[in-house]
């Protein structure tokens, strides 16, 4: 049995989304409270950061809101 070699594409700089409170509920896809939550977060940019990525964290803002500060962050990269 021969090994499949596997290519992973990754965007760097990455966007994270940390929890929010004002918005947060637990669903039958979101099992975790908000406190599992954060630490879920904070796992996941220890292990990004950890392997270069430059992650850019998202505002805490509506989503036509979101959707332009990823559109800058783009722009800015671009030029």
């Amino acid at each position: 049995m021969s090994a499949k070699r596997r290519t992973c594409f990754a965007i760097n700089p990455a966007c994270s989304s940390p929890p929010w409170r004002e918005i947060f509920a637990a669903d039958a896809e979101r099992k975790q409270d908000f406190a599992e939550a954060q630490a879920t977060y904070q796992a996941m940019v220890a292990v990004y950061s950890g392997l270069g990525y430059e992650l850019v964290t998202l505002p805490l803002a509506s989503v036509a809101e979101r959707v332009r500060f990823v559109r800058a962050a783009i722009e800015r990269e671009e030029s």
